[in-house]
């Protein structure tokens, strides 16, 4: 099979070429087209960009189900909906348990492989060797001092899968259990601590080399007063980001991407078992978790964050779209970077010959344009459909785009179809009631297409707005976006 016309991103670089692919593997990478047999299979990019598929190495579930659950079945949707996402290997992380609970996951780990969706490449043990004064979302409970013999038993069950082992250095005994298990993992990593820059460098120097989501649960950077993240910086190491727009400003995202450069950043999600489902109250190492949009908190303390419900992919288009990375070096950090960091590299994180052709097309048809170029292009779609004969299928998340040249619209969530709408009935007739709780109970229910609550008020969709402003002439009715419309239908109620 051959890939032709393409804009290959690939290790930070960009580069218009093909790629040809043997079985599960890429067979050649050429930055030009050559000669094809005629019985290969050939698909055209059409100057879309190919990547290679990220790959997360910190994430603890989705669509409800949790690493911890310990059980193939867990795992295996956790592999199914991150291939969906664009996701295609995965190394989830454990949270802060027992001996014996953990050892229940390395049982599974050790043999396993996945059916379908996303490559399951190792583990990554978050816990429970951290200081329980930053402990964040895991339970304090089963915090212990890092203990190398009991990370060395769990690595024997696991046959060799956990890929990053996290540490507090500033604990009892850390500095010496970095040495001792530094070449039994590729990565050891500072994370959830108090430590200051010295015993950070000198974690470091005894063979830590990696950074747990940077920012978030650690001293930040003060000018006195240093921390892990000068120290992981001076030491060269790797650090982590959530790009959800949530647990990093997108100022802090773009010095971090300076500081420590696109050969050292690595995105991650971090993302629990809510991620893929609606608001609501789900469980994350044992605690439970309040959901409300892209915000995870804990239930019992609203003001710590508690995991992201973003997958990585969507961090991706967050860190390129929203915080104005550099495309080359978005991708180099959710692809080629992880994959180094968990010694993966043979076989995932590029578009190279060798390697697994797990590969992503990205195929939103104006997206990279300039905004003179997508309106030459839209033209040219809406002069072909003027023939009545003449259809044009577009998949796009630029709802600007629908607006304009769209006769009808299909909304697909989770591969499936939450909506089929004339354009024009969702942009004139759909509209939005701004609700109290009193106002809310007094609704008939058949008018409800999807409600959401929020602090103040109750968001509910409704289809007629001539019929509801008849009905409820006391209450405060908003005409409404088609990006409005596919927000309340996948992330509220109905």
């Amino acid at each position: 099979m051959k890939i032709l016309n393409a804009k290959i991103c690939s290790n930070g670089q960009i580069f218009d070429g093909e790629v040809t692919v043997d079985g599960e593997r890429i067979a050649s990478v050429t930055p030009k087209e050559t000669s094809s047999s005629s019985d290969e299979t050939i698909i055209d990019a059409k100057g879309m960009y190919v990547i290679p598929g990220l790959l997360d190495v910190h994430f603890h579930g989705c669509v409800g189900y949790d690493t911890c659950d310990a059980s193939k079945e867990a795992f295996d949707k956790i592999a199914e909906y991150e291939g969906s996402e664009g996701v295609l290997a995965i190394c989830p992380a454990t949270m802060t348990y027992p001996e014996d609970k953990l050892s229940e996951i390395m049982d599974i780990a050790a043999d396993y492989e996945s059916p379908v969706g996303a490559d399951f490449v190792g583990l990554h043990l978050e816990g429970p060797f951290i200081n329980p004064n930053r402990v964040g979302a895991q339970n304090s409970d089963y915090v212990q001092k890092p203990d190398a013999d009991m990370l060395l038993r769990l690595q024997e069950r696991a046959k060799g899968r956990i890929r990053i082992c996290d540490v507090a250095p500033e604990t009892e005994n850390a500095i010496d259990f970095v040495e001792k298990i530094k070449d039994h993992v590729a990565s050891v990593s500072i994370a959830h601590t108090c430590t200051d820059y010295d015993t950070a460098m000198q974690a470091f120097e005894h063979g830590a080399n990696h950074l747990t989501h940077g920012f978030n649960a650690m001293p930040g950077i003060h000018h006195r007063k240093p921390g892990p993240l000068s120290a992981a910086a001076d030491a060269e190491a790797d650090v982590e980001l959530i790009c959800d727009n949530v647990h990093i400003h997108p100022s802090v995202v773009r010095l971090a991407f300076k500081l420590f450069t696109d050969e050292h950043v690595i995105l991650i999600s971090d993302t629990m078992r809510a991620c893929g489902l609606k608001d609501g109250c789900y469980d994350l190492g044992g605690q439970q978790v309040e959901v409300k949009g892209n915000l995870a908190t804990l239930a019992s303390d609203s003001a710590t964050i508690a995991g992201s419900v973003t997958n990585l992919m969507n961090c991706l288009r967050c860190a390129v779209k929203t915080m104005k990375i550099p495309f080359a070096s978005a991708v180099k950090a959710a692809t080629h970077n992880p994959a180094r960091s968990i010694g993966v590299l043979d076989d995932y994180g590029d578009v190279e010959a060798g390697k697994y052709a797990n590969l992503l097309i990205l195929d939103e048809a104006t997206s990279g344009l300039d905004p003179v170029m997508r309106e030459e292009i839209l033209d040219i779609f809406l002069e072909f459909v003027e023939n009545e004969e003449h259809s044009i299928l577009l998949s796009s998340h630029i709802t600007s785009d629908l607006e304009r040249i769209a006769d009808y619209i299909t909304f697909i969530h989770n591969g499936r179809i939450i909506l089929t709408e004339t354009k024009d009935n969702l942009i004139y007739n759909y509209a939005i009631l701004r609700c109290s709780d009193k106002n809310f109970l007094s609704l008939d229910k058949e008018d409800i297409v999807a409600y959401r609550k929020k602090d103040y008020q109750i968001d509910v969709l409704v289809s007629d707005i001539e019929k509801a402003k008849r009905k409820y002439p006391k209450i405060i009715i908003d005409h409404t976006t088609i990006d409005e419309i596919m927000l309340l239908l996948v992330k509220g109620e109905n």
